[in-house]
């Protein structure tokens, strides 16, 4: 027997929603209230919460990356109707490489150097077995090498550190580098599977067959993504050209998001179909929606900076700082949503 309902069914779902949106409205106002109590304790920049770095550098440089990466997918778009897939990646691989000369300055030797380390490391480990635990363990390795060490020009007085520290750049080049280091786990593993694992590529040929059967987004010229990221290219294709490429891809070297090297170098080869402009349009009022929303409560709801005076918030109640850290995790979510949203555009 069903048991008796407190609320009828018919008006559950009216009444929830009017919970929430009380209990919402209810929690921004004591949000709202805490920040106007010590906004002036706070070390806001015009009014608004520009607290975290890595928010402020990308929202300081968004008008002029904006308009660079405009430039960058009209000249890639050009390219790839005037040429073939390997002057394609070349582009790519230029324009990475001039990026991060610029973004890094004189470090980016740093960043050349051990990519090229590491494919020609790579380029011995598809020769022997347990290729993919040495991939792991040296690009895992980079990246502790890197943190540890990624900072030692900031001590000393040597000539050459003196130099390094002249032209640094504007953005530090080992700060990104565990976004560099999936990227590297993601290139030598597919490398190793199309150079080793002859078993394994027959029963990805029978299971190509039956998925393309069953796949509505397959075409002939546009496979989905499941099959870019899932079937091994040729060997010719791990090139160090297209391993740079890769690498440094300009709209996603900063921010992400990742994907598989057999993947991206599918879609230079063969462009995907399935995104057409009026899904893009949607995407980027999507975008523009969100950036809307954070840029709204940073202007009233200061959690940053509030999380990060200690003094202030020593002065909160514990319904309070409850708040704070919910709140903080919105702002965190939606400060990566528009950072990896806008990548994912270009």
């Amino acid at each position: 027997m069903e048991a008796p309902r407190l609320i009828p069914k018919k008006v559950e779902i009216p009444v929830h929603a009017g919970f929430m949106i009380w209990l919402l409205h209810r929690q921004l106002r004591i949000m709202g209230d805490v920040s106007e109590r010590h906004k002036h304790e706070l070390p806001l920049t015009q009014g608004i919460d520009l607290t975290d770095t890595q928010w402020r550098d990308f929202r300081g440089g968004l008008p002029i990356l904006s308009v660079a990466l405009v430039i960058f997918t009209s000249a890639s778009l050009l390219i790839r109707r005037i040429s073939n897939p390997k002057i394609h990646s070349l582009f790519y691989a230029l324009v990475g490489t001039g990026f991060i000369s610029y973004v890094h300055g004189a470090y980016a030797i740093f960043v050349l150097g051990l990519l090229i380390f590491f494919f020609a490391l790579t380029k011995c480990f598809v020769k022997i077995k347990g290729g993919r635990l040495g991939v792991w363990f040296t690009a895992v390795s980079l990246m502790f090498l890197v943190d540890y060490y990624g900072g030692w020009y900031r001590s000393g007085d040597l000539p050459f550190r003196r130099f390094f520290r002249q032209y640094q750049g504007v953005y530090r080049w080992h700060v990104g580098w565990n976004l560099i280091t999936l990227r590297l786990i993601s290139f030598g593993c597919d490398f190793c599977e199309a150079m080793q694992d002859s078993e394994v590529e027959a029963v990805k040929s029978t299971w190509l067959v039956k998925h393309q059967m069953h796949c509505t987004s397959c075409q002939a010229e546009s496979p989905c993504y499941t099959v870019r990221q899932n079937v091994p290219l040729l060997a010719s294709d791990y090139t160090f050209v297209n391993f740079l490429a890769y690498v440094l891809y300009l709209p996603l070297y900063i921010a992400g998001p990742t994907t598989t090297f057999n993947s991206f170098v599918s879609h230079v080869q063969k462009p995907q179909k399935e995104y057409t402009y009026r899904y893009l349009a949607v995407y980027l009022w999507r975008f523009l929606m969100l950036l809307t929303m954070l840029e709204y409560g940073l202007r009233n709801y200061y959690v940053w900076a509030l999380a990060k005076s200690g003094h202030v918030r020593s002065q909160l109640s514990p319904l309070e700082v409850a708040l704070l850290g919910f709140y903080l995790l919105n702002a965190l979510w939606l400060k990566f949503a528009v950072i990896w949203r806008f990548a994912r555009l270009f």
